[in-house]
């Protein structure tokens, strides 16, 4: 997965389709299931992130060393256009501060697909009851 993530991080504008469509082929060809599974159970099966929250998560990482490492540099000619960026409140730079605010992306990605899955198995159990109850009327 890592060379197919090379340098995630800077893909800003980017649409994440046409890779997540081959990261999600690579984990059911990973897992040896049928293509027609669905991918938040395969993922929760192999402890593995979502495509979009493992690029979230590099590009926090990414910009939160970068603006540590230049806070303290007078004149640095990054900082200054990212304070105005953030002034002006341009579409990357709210993009980026929200990024920022967030907790630890890949965990919480984990955790949502998780109760996803709870939710359609216990959905899946009704279904599965209400059948064997009509069977048992008929």
């Amino acid at each position: 997965m890592s060379s197919i993530l090379y340098r995630c991080e800077s893909w800003l504008a980017t649409s994440l389709k046409p890779i997540d469509l081959t990261y999600r082929t690579l984990v059911t060809v990973l897992l040896g299931v049928r293509p027609n599974i669905a991918i938040d159970l395969c993922l929760v099966e192999l402890g593995m992130p979502s495509l979009v929250a493992r690029v979230k998560s590099a590009q926090k990482n990414f910009l939160s060393r970068l603006l540590y490492s230049r806070e303290h540099i007078a004149d640095d000619m990054f900082m200054e256009i990212w304070k105005i960026c953030v002034n002006a409140q341009t579409k990357g730079a709210k993009y980026l501060t929200q990024l920022l605010s967030t907790g630890n992306i890949i965990q919480e990605d984990l955790e949502n697909r998780k109760q996803k899955c709870l939710i359609v198995l216990e959905v899946m159990m009704i279904v599965a009851m209400e059948q064997n109850l009509e069977h048992m009327f008929i």
